[in-house]
C-alpha cells in the first residue's frame, strides 16, 4: 500500500458540504492501494468521523468568534485573515506535519480547498519532505467570485500566496473547466499537469426514498452564501408560479 498524506479543513466532526468529497475519497483510496493518513484542525461538530482513518489534529489559535462566520468575524477576517479565516492554524499544522512525515515516508500529499490554508500547509510539507504534492480546488482562491478584498494589498497578498504555493505543486485538479482554464492562465506552468475531476455520486451509497407529494419541485442542496440578491429575486418569481410549483432548500448546519 503506497501512503498518502490528507491535508483537510474542513474535516469531520467540522459538517461541511465540500467535506464529502474528502471523506469519499478516503472511503475508496485503499480499493486503489493507497493508505490515507488525515492532517486535519481541532475541531467540534455533529459529523461522524469516518472509521479506519488515522487523523492527527492541529490546534487553532485564533478566536473561536472569528471562525463563527457572522457577519462581524467576516468583517474582521476580511482584513487580517489571509488566505482564509483559518489562517493562524498553518503553524500548528506545519509543526505537526513535520513530526509526522519525520517519522514515516509517504508517497504523496493530497490537499482540497476551501479552506486555501490547507494548500499552504501542503506545500511547505512537500517541500520540506520532498513528496509530490496534488492540490485539488472545489472552490478558486483568490479569483472566487463572491470574495471581496478590502484593499489591493489584500487581493495581491492572496494572489502571491497562491502562485507561491502552486509552484511547489506537482499536479492541480478542479471540480470543472473554468476553475482549471483560469488557473492555467494564470499559472501557465501547470499546463500539461492540471485535470478536471469533477464531483460525482458513491455508489456504495443508497440514497433514502423521498417522498415529496405533488406538484413540480425545485431542491436546492448546500449554502446559500454571499447569493442574496440571487436568492430573493428567485424567492419572488416562485411566488408568482403557481401553486404546485415548490421549492426545498437543503442546508447544513456547519457545527463549528
Amino acid at each position: 500500500m503506497r501512503k498518502l498524506l490528507v491535508i483537510a479543513n474542513p474535516y469531520p466532526p467540522m459538517a461541511s458540504a465540500g467535506t464529502n468529497r474528502i471523506v469519499r475519497f478516503l472511503r475508496h483510496l485503499p480499493d486503489e492501494g493507497w493508505e490515507p493518513s488525515v492532517l486535519a484542525a481541532a475541531a467540534q461538530g455533529p459529523a461522524a468521523v469516518p472509521a479506519g482513518v488515522r487523523v492527527f489534529r492541529a490546534a487553532v489559535p485564533w478566536p473561536k468568534q472569528l471562525l463563527s462566520g457572522g457577519r462581524r468575524s467576516a468583517k474582521v477576517n476580511r482584513w487580517v485573515a489571509a488566505p482564509d479565516p483559518y489562517f493562524a492554524w498553518v503553524g500548528p499544522a506545519v509543526f505537526k506535519g513535520r513530526r509526522i512525515v519525520r517519522r514515516e515516508r509517504f508517497d504523496a500529499i493530497f490537499s482540497s480547498s476551501p479552506r486555501p490554508s490547507v494548500h499552504l500547509i501542503a506545500a511547505i510539507l512537500s517541500a520540506q519532505a520532498d513528496v509530490p504534492w496534488l492540490a485539488d480546488y472545489r472552490d478558486p482562491w483568490s479569483t472566487y467570485q463572491f470574495r471581496r478584498y478590502p484593499t489591493r494589498a489584500h487581493r495581491g497578498a492572496n494572489l502571491g500566496l497562491e502562485a507561491w504555493a502552486l509552484r511547489r505543486s506537482a499536479a492541480v485538479t478542479a471540480i470543472n473547466q473554468p476553475i482549471l482554464d483560469d488557473l492555467v492562465a494564470r499559472h501557465p506552468w501547470l499546463a500539461g499537469r492540471a485535470h478536471v475531476l469533477p464531483n460525482g455520486f458513491d455508489r456504495a451509497e443508497r440514497p433514502a426514498d423521498v417522498a415529496l407529494g405533488d406538484g413540480f419541485w425545485i431542491v436546492h442542496t448546500g449554502r446559500l452564501y454571499g447569493r442574496e440578491q440571487q436568492v430573493a429575486a428567485f424567492l419572488a418569481a416562485l411566488a408568482a408560479q403557481p401553486p404546485n410549483v415548490k421549492a426545498l432548500l437543503l442546508g447544513i448546519d456547519e457545527g463549528r
